[in-house]
């Protein structure tokens, strides 16, 4: 039997979360679906258009949980 996707959520780790969250936002039209922390500087985001889910996470606090990222 194949094996369906049914959701897939790219994790993107980004030089700068709330440039890219803007970038998303402001221009491609995502709505922010939820943010850490509550006020910039943001480490994460999680944006959504539609059915589409994109999560943005920091490369310096990426790096630092997973130094094989680097």
């Amino acid at each position: 039997m194949p094996f369906t996707y049914t959701k897939l959520t790219p994790n993107l780790i980004v030089a700068d979360v709330d440039r890219s969250v803007a970038f998303y936002r402001d221009v491609l039209g995502f709505t922010v679906a939820m943010q850490v922390p509550d006020a910039s500087p943001l480490v994460f985001a999680g944006m959504q258009s539609g059915d589409v889910e994109i999560f943005l996470n920091s490369a310096e606090a990426a790096y630092a949980e997973y130094p094989a990222f680097k």
